[in-house]
């Protein structure tokens, strides 16, 4: 023990204060992510801190939604089965999560703002795989008032993803116009801007 002691002493002797602090913050980050309840909280942080908007705005081929894809639907936090097809004509906002996943949960703060500004004259359907408790007690916990979604039948083929988050912006036409795997700043200009084009 004694030998240890005095191996750190012989590599911090000559390191500034601001060295061995660094160091010191670094050990407790990795510490920190490997305790499973610490981990999660810790990821989202970090990637809350770079989150950016999409860099570009981008639509996948084919992003005309089909009759038979309104027949998709989501059950709302009271257990009513919510259509798609009761959304045409409306610029909707769809975004694919789930509450384990870090990404998801960082960019949850920019969808809220989002919402916020925007909750009057954009459809938002925030869906999740889990069951309607889990989804609730992690927006109860987080104070969010968007609305959020169970997901029971798998998604039409134009919204298939193979990662999460992912987000699309479908136009009251149809059209997605907007197709973003992975968390982003929801509240940023760029889309605001994109928004209020469709809403004009």
């Amino acid at each position: 023990m004694n030998r240890i002691i005095q191996k750190i002493k012989d590599r911090y002797k000559n390191k500034s204060w601001f060295h061995i602090f660094s160091d010191l913050l670094f050990y407790v980050f990795i510490i920190l992510l490997l305790i499973p309840t610490t981990r999660m909280p810790l990821v989202a942080f970090v990637k809350k801190a770079t989150l950016i908007a999409p860099l570009k705005i981008s639509a996948p081929d084919n992003s005309k939604l089909e009759k038979s894809d309104y027949k998709w639907y989501v059950q709302s936090s009271e257990g009513e089965n919510i259509y798609l097809e009761q959304l045409k004509g409306e610029l909707i906002f769809l975004n694919f999560w789930a509450t384990w996943c870090p990404p998801c949960v960082a960019e949850m703060p920019s969808i809220q703002s989002l919402y916020e500004e925007y909750g009057d004259k954009v459809k938002f359907i925030i869906v999740s795989r889990e069951s309607p408790e889990v989804i609730h007690e992690f927006v109860k916990k987080n104070e969010y008032t968007f609305p959020v979604f169970s997901q029971s039948v798998s998604e039409p083929e134009i919204f298939k993803s193979q990662s999460i988050p992912t987000s699309y912006l479908i136009s009251p036409s149809g059209n997605i116009i907007l197709k973003k795997k992975g968390a982003a700043k929801w509240d940023s200009r760029k889309i605001k801007e994109l928004i209020n084009t469709y809403l004009e």
